[in-house]
């Protein structure tokens, strides 16, 4: 596989063994072992090896997946590592879960409808990922797993598993919980009682931008909500 790469477009090649067309031209077989290529029509496309994030772009998607700004606070904010284990609840189409399976050691993903689970068994066997569990199974009610470092919650109500979260993590570990409103997530906040210490809730913004020669300026309008964080710590 290869992915070529222009000023605007990104295609991931799976079959290497034959041309390639695009809109923008055709890319001949004899050319994809080199780094640097122009179709017929002269536009320009680098050859590189795809990495992760390029297979994770073209995953399936059933429900509205969480956003990679979103996923980049839950791993900043909560510091999980290859050593850690962590319960995604529930699964959607396994976004959140597959991204977290790249960086720690074992996730497990609980959701309660079959075309969730369907459609996370797909993405996790597209992108070959191994530490991945998944269980039809309602996180309100029962968590298996025990001394777990991070749970996530993307649930219409998510104070209902506060109390199994609190007692599958390991003290000090974090529950992070990913609402749309911020009425749910107050909610949330309002119902921890002394089972968890609310660090913070936020919303990210992302916006791009153009540099190019002289020019600077914002590409994207400002992307701020696509939902709320609520972070909390058992204790």
């Amino acid at each position: 596989m290869k992915i070529l790469l222009s000023k605007q477009k990104k295609f991931l090649v799976k079959d290497t063994s034959k041309d390639f067309h695009t809109k923008d031209g055709i890319i001949k077989l004899k050319y994809f072992n080199k780094s640097k290529v122009k179709t017929n029509k002269k536009v320009e496309f680098s050859i590189l090896d795809p990495q992760f994030i390029d297979f994770y772009e073209k995953i399936k998607r059933g429900a509205q997946i969480i956003s990679l700004k979103d996923i980049g606070a839950i791993i900043t904010g909560t510091g999980i590592n290859k050593e850690s284990k962590v319960l995604d609840a529930g699964s959607g189409s396994g976004a959140l879960s597959c991204y977290l399976a790249h960086i720690v050691k074992e996730v497990i993903t609980y959701d309660i409808e079959d075309t969730a689970i369907k459609t996370t068994k797909e993405n996790i066997k597209f992108l070959d990922l191994k530490n991945i569990k998944i269980k039809k199974k309602n996180i309100c009610k029962e968590i298996s797993e025990k001394n777990l470092d991070l749970i996530t919650l993307d649930l219409k109500e998510p104070w209902n598993a506060l109390s199994t979260a609190h007692k599958a993590l390991k003290n000090g570990a974090f529950l992070v919980i990913y609402t749309p409103q911020i009425t749910q997530a107050l909610s949330c906040v309002n119902k921890i009682k002394n089972k968890f210490i609310h660090i913070k809730t936020k919303e990210s913004a992302e916006r791009e931008w153009r540099l190019e020669g002289k020019i600077a300026k914002p590409i994207t309008p400002l992307i701020s909500h696509t939902g709320f964080l609520t972070f909390l710590r058992k204790v």
